[in-house]
C-alpha cells in the first residue's frame, strides 16, 4: 500500500513479529548497558573533565541558522570594510556512510565544502551560506539520474536589527518550537529529501525564500513570516535509500505496469502558490509561552487515487493547503529544562480511496512534552514523548472507518563528555511505542583543536517494513565524518 499519511504519518501501522521487537528490545537494552559503562568509567577520567557548569540558556523559539563554525575561529576571520565588519569562514567535511546489511553499496560517501560571509554595518546586515556537495555513492544506487555534483544556496538573507523590531528577507531556515527533534509546528522548511536524517532524532531542513519580522512591545513578541512561493519536498527518485516503503511500492507498480505515478503536482506559483503564519509569544513567570499559527501546503506529498478509463489505478502526488495552530512553552529549571508542543490541524489532507479527487481530510492532533538535564556539565540526558493522533482514521477499503488512529513513542539522548569536554560519547534515538519501529544511534564526536572535529557511530533501525521507522530497516549504517574548519 502506499503511504496514506504525509510524514510524520507515513505508512499504516502494523503489528511486528515477535522477533523483530525482541531484536528491538535488545538493542535499547544495549544501548543502556553502554551508558552504564560511560557512568561507571567516570573516574577514570576525573583528571580530565572540565567540572565548569553548563548554562542552558538561549531563546527556545529562536532559529537555528547563521555561522555553523566555531566563535573562536569566525573571529579571527573578522576584517574592517568600508565602515562595517566582514567575517567569513567555511569548512570541508567527508561524511561517509556504509550499509551493514549491503556493505557494497554505500548509503553516502558526501564530500562537502560550505562558505560563509557575513557583513554587518550599523543595523544592518547581510549573510551568505553555500555549499558544495558531491556524493560518490550516487553511482552505486539502484535507477537512473542520481546527481552526483549538487550546489546548494544554504542562506543568503538581509537583515535589519533593532531594540523592538527585526527584519529578514531572503533563503533561510527557520525553525519554530520547542521540541527537540520533533516540532509539530516547524512547518515553514521541508525535508531534504535527499539526505533527511541528521541524526538519531533529528532531521535535515532546505532553506526557503521569505520574509519574517519580529516586533518586540513590553513583555510580548509578535514575528511572522511570509513566502512568497511555497516550497515543498521532492520527491525522491527510485533507488535512493531513503525512498519510503509506499513510494517504493508505487515505484515497482509503475515497472510492473499495475499503476500508474503521475508527476508531481508542486504549487510554484509567485505570489500566488503563498504560505504565511505568526507566532505571539511572552515569558510568563519564567516559561516562555507562545501561540502559532500557520497556513500553506503540506510539505510531504499526499498520493490521491484516481481510476482511470483503461482501469490501471493512478497515483498522483500532490501537496493541499491545510491550516495549523499550536502551543509551545518551555522553562529552565537548574540545570535543565522542560519544554513541550500542542498542534491542531483541522481537516488535515490525506490519501483516500473514496474520495473523488483521491485526497480526504481529517482532524490532526500532535502533541511532544519532555525535557533535558545536564549534571555536572559532563553527563546529559534528554527524554520526550509524542503522540499523534488521527480523527476517523481511514486504513483501508475492507476496514473502512476506524475511530481514532494514534501514533505514539519517545525520543531520547543519554552522553557524557571527556578530556575537558573534547569527547563525547552517547546514545540517541526515537521508538515507537505504537509498534512503528525504531532508531537507535550510538555515537562519539572530537573536538580536535579548533580546527578539526571527528564523529563515528552505527544507526539501526527496527520494525516491520511497513512502520515509520521500521521502513528503513535496511539502512543499518556505520558512519565515520571528518570536518575541517578554515
Amino acid at each position: 500500500m502506499p503511504r496514506s499519511f504525509p510524514a510524520p504519518i507515513l505508512l499504516r501501522s502494523s503489528l511486528s513479529t515477535d522477533s523483530t521487537i525482541m531484536t528491538r528490545y535488545i538493542l535499547h537494552i544495549l544501548s543502556a548497558i553502554l551508558f552504564c559503562l560511560l557512568v561507571i568509567s567516570s573516574s577514570c577520567f576525573a583528571a580530565d573533565v572540565q567540572n565548569e557548569e553548563l548554562s542552558i540558556g538561549g531563546d527556545p523559539f529562536a532559529d537555528d541558522e547563521g555561522f555553523t563554525i566555531p566563535q573562536e575561529l569566525i573571529a579571527d576571520s573578522t576584517t574592517s570594510v568600508d565602515g562595517g565588519v566582514f567575517t567569513y569562514a567555511g569548512f570541508f567535511e567527508s561524511r561517509n556512510q556504509f550499509g551493514l546489511n549491503t556493505p557494497k553499496t554505500p548509503i553516502s560517501i558526501r564530500q562537502r565544502l560550505r562558505i560563509e560571509a557575513d557583513y554587518r554595518y550599523n543595523q544592518f546586515s547581510g549573510f551568505l551560506s553555500v555549499d558544495g556537495d558531491y556524493e560518490f555513492a550516487a553511482q552505486f544506487w539502484d535507477g537512473t539520474g542520481h546527481k552526483a555534483l549538487y550546489p546548494c544556496l544554504r542562506s543568503a538573507y538581509l537583515s535589519y536589527d533593532s531594540d523592538n523590531l527585526d527584519v529578514i528577507v531572503g533563503s533561510k531556515v527557520i525553525r519554530w518550537g520547542t521540541g527537540d527533534g520533533i516540532n509539530p509546528m516547524d512547518l515553514i522548511n521541508p525535508l531534504d529529501v535527499r539526505d533527511p536524517i541528521a541524526s538519531g532524532r533529528a532531521d535535515n531542513r532546505l532553506p526557503v525564500w521569505l520574509a519574517n519580522a519580529t516586533l518586540v512591545i513590553g513583555d510580548w513578541a509578535l514575528e511572522g513570516v511570509f513566502l512568497p512561493v511555497a516550497s515543498v519536498e521532492d520527491i525522491p527518485r527510485q533507488g535512493n535509500p531513503w525512498v519510503t516503503q509506499g513510494l517504493s511500492e508505487l515505484y515497482e507498480g509503475e515497472d510492473a505496469g499495475t499503476l500508474e505515478l503521475d508527476s508531481q503536482e508542486v504549487p510554484n506559483k509567485w505570489f500566488s502558490d503563498v504560505e504565511f503564519g505568526a507566532r505571539l509569544s511572552r515569558n510568563i513567570e519564567g516559561w516562555d509561552v507562545a501561540l502559532i499559527g500557520y497556513y500553506g501546503f503540506v510539505n510531504s506529498p499526499v498520493y490521491g487515487r484516481y481510476e482511470t478509463a483503461s482501469g490501471v489505478p493512478e497515483f498522483r502526488p500532490k501537496h493541499p493547503r491545510f491550516a495549523a495552530f499550536g502551543l509551545n512553552f518551555a522553562k529552565g529549571v537548574g540545570d535543565g529544562t522542560i519544554r513541550g508542543e500542542l498542534a491542531y490541524k483541522p481537516q488535515y489532507p490525506v490519501a483516500m480511496e473514496s474520495s473523488s479527487d483521491g485526497i480526504g481530510r481529517r482532524d490532526l492532533w500532535q502533541w511532544v512534552v519532555g525535557g533535558d538535564y545536564n549534571y555536572d556539565g559532563i553527563y546529559y540526558v534528554n527524554l520526550q514523548f509524542f503522540m499523534d493522533a488521527v480523527s476517523q482514521y481511514f486504513s483501508t477499503a475492507d476496514e473502512g472507518f476506524v475511530g481514532t488512529k494514534l501514533w505514539h513513542g519517545i525520543t531520547y539522548e543519554l552522553s557524557r563528555t571527556f578530556l575537558r569536554d573534547d569527547l563525547k560519547l552517547g546514545v540517541r534515538g526515537k521508538a515507537y511505542t505504537s509498534n512503528d519501529g525504531a532508531i537507535v544511534e550510538a555515537f562519539g564526536e572530537y573536538k580536535l583543536g579548533d580546527e578539526w572535529s571527528l564523529s563515528t557511530g552505527v544507526m539501526i533501525w527496527t520494525g516491520s517494513n511497513k512502520g515509520l521507522l521500521g521502513q528503513y530497516d535496511n539502512n543499518d549504517l556505520y558512519y565515520f565524518t571528518a570536518r575541517y574548519y578554515f
